[in-house]
């Protein structure tokens, strides 16, 4: 079941995006040199991304949506990894966790795309 729409999937990666890039400033890490380059880095990524997927808001089709969906998949775990890393002691940990629980959720709720063909029935409709 699918609850996104690709358009509305598009709309959470780019907001997702900006508040990634701003969130060193936004949530007082900015001091911490290497998470705030961790962080902008997969804001600006998921915006990159986002600009060349097969989808309503992008500028140029050339990556397939389900790829999309891996990458923000490999991105949340990265995220998650990178929560670990400073340990949850340290307020970092937290924006990183919210920010690969979105990821997942909008991959969740978007879901994969089947690349099948929708199945044909010899004589034509059932019931008939």
């Amino acid at each position: 079941m699918h609850l996104l729409s690709k358009r509305a999937h598009g709309v959470l990666d780019y907001l997702l995006g900006v508040i990634m890039v701003v969130s060193p400033w936004l949530f007082r890490f900015s001091n911490w040199t290497m998470a705030s380059c961790v962080v902008i880095l997969m804001g600006c990524s998921l915006i990159g991304y986002s600009v060349f997927t097969a989808y309503e808001l992008s500028i140029a089709k050339l990556i397939p949506f389900n790829v999309h969906l891996t990458l923000d998949l490999f991105s949340a775990l990265f995220l998650f990894v990178c929560a670990f890393w400073v340990s949850f002691r340290h307020p970092i940990a937290w924006p990183l966790l919210i920010f690969a629980v979105i990821e997942i959720a909008t991959v969740i709720f978007t879901g994969y795309e089947s690349d099948r063909e929708p199945t044909r029935h010899i004589g034509g409709p059932i019931g008939t």
